[in-house]
């Protein structure tokens, strides 16, 4: 039956070479902590140093196998289970056993104890499978009749996995100083964990924000500045990305606008989150209409303002033609003039259009005359009744069809 002692960790101030040791390998974990796989390297160059062999075993998620995460050996030891994978045809870095093959392993995962082994041989017999075993024996002879302390490695104060460490000149005087460096494994393994779940969320966020179809905004309320957008909203804004930083939209935006989004700002700061819908003007003239969504949040120790933009255009510019089309339908069955009727239209035309040059022309085919009954336009008079002729007026009547004329 295999010998343990459930060691104490009472003080030892023996050994002062080996506790300082410890004390550096525990600095060198903390440094390392932003990814497991620098901590495991720093554990092997450490453990190598310190003249010990020993491995990092950790819970499976069924929590009933115990998998190798890393183990160490000095370069000649490393040689020897190089050469024991290929004849075994087995890879010792991910080699897995029973949390319950060995009592050692089973009192530090249950107890959260420290063990001492005074020889560990019947611990490796225990963990490694009787076929292996048999035909490794020769090759595990160095590894094998030493001494080894085994220590719990903690995630939320939750025994997740054993710390094996074994050397010749092991003693259970070194137990306390050994268990403190399974502290700070533990320590340097969680903040690594939390570290690249952090980086994996900011990631993931990151990645998101670039490529939303809406656009994402922060807005310094009280510096009237532009502190950051994805791509989407430095398109819908219709800047470059190079003339981002400081960017204040009072610059450009006519008054008007700008007072309306000021007071829809002020009152996302009084309610914490607000939804509205406002006109933007670019900074070449063009008109747009914008839904915004924004939250009042926390940057730097000021709040700021955190915005989704969707642009709205098309949906707004048709419930606006519907509107039209509605109003016109219920002027036409009224009892009005023609030239009442005439102007009903140009005037539910103007919320969508540009009607500042506008005019309604009838044609006579029978006559072949065009009239044109009404009449707006800041330059010319109109022409009034005139015999038809080849003009961007007949060509439409001709065609009977919507033109769009993109030069005059």
């Amino acid at each position: 039956m295999i010998e343990f002692k459930v060691a104490s960790l009472g003080n030892s101030a023996e050994n002062g070479d080996f506790w300082q040791g410890l004390s550096a390998a525990s600095v060198a974990l903390q440094q390392a902590a932003q990814s497991e796989t620098a901590v495991y390297q720093v554990f092997s160059d450490q453990l190598i140093k310190l003249g010990l062999h020993g491995s990092i075993n950790l819970l499976n998620e069924s929590e009933t196998m115990l998998q190798v995460t890393t183990m160490v050996f000095s370069r000649r030891l490393m040689q020897l289970v190089r050469r024991a994978e290929k004849v075994l045809k087995v890879n010792a870095q991910t080699f897995e056993y029973s949390a319950h093959a060995s009592p050692a392993d089973s009192a530090v995962l249950t107890k959260g104890d420290i063990v001492f082994l005074p020889d560990n041989s019947e611990k490796m017999q225990q963990v490694i499978p009787p076929h292996i075993y048999r035909y490794s024996k020769a090759l595990l002879k160095p590894f094998l009749k030493m001494p080894a302390i085994l220590a719990p490695v903690f995630a939320k104060s939750n025994v997740i996995g054993v710390l094996y460490l074994a050397g010749a000149n092991l003693s259970i005087k070194d137990v306390p100083a050994i268990a403190a460096f399974a502290t700070y494994l533990s320590i340097a393994l969680e903040n690594a964990r939390l570290f690249q779940a952090v980086q994996r969320a900011e990631l993931q966020n990151r990645r998101l924000f670039e490529s939303a179809n809406d656009g994402i905004f922060v807005f310094d309320q009280n510096s009237r500045e532009l502190l950051s957008a994805n791509p989407k909203m430095i398109a819908l804004l219709g800047v470059e990305a190079d003339k981002l930083d400081g960017l204040k939209p009072g610059k450009w935006a006519p008054p008007d606008i700008y007072q309306l989004y000021n007071e829809h700002f002020n009152k996302t700061l009084q309610k914490g989150s607000h939804v509205f819908e406002v006109p933007f003007v670019d900074q070449a003239g063009t008109q747009r209409h914008w839904q915004v969504s924004a939250t009042a949040i926390e940057l730097d120790g000021k709040t700021v303002l955190n915005g989704l933009v969707r642009d709205i255009t098309e949906r707004v510019q048709s419930d606006l033609l519907q509107k039209a089309v509605y109003h016109i339908t219920a002027v036409a069955h009224t009892h009005i003039s023609l030239d009442e009727l005439f102007k009903s239209i140009h005037e539910a035309l103007a919320p969508i259009l540009n009607v500042q040059n506008f005019y309604i022309a009838l044609y006579d085919e029978t006559s072949d005359m065009v009239n044109v009954a009404y009449f707006v336009d800041r330059y010319d008079k109109s022409p009034g009744l005139y015999k038809a002729k080849k003009g961007l007026t007949e060509f439409v009547i001709q065609s009977n069809d919507s033109q769009l004329l993109t030069h005059s």
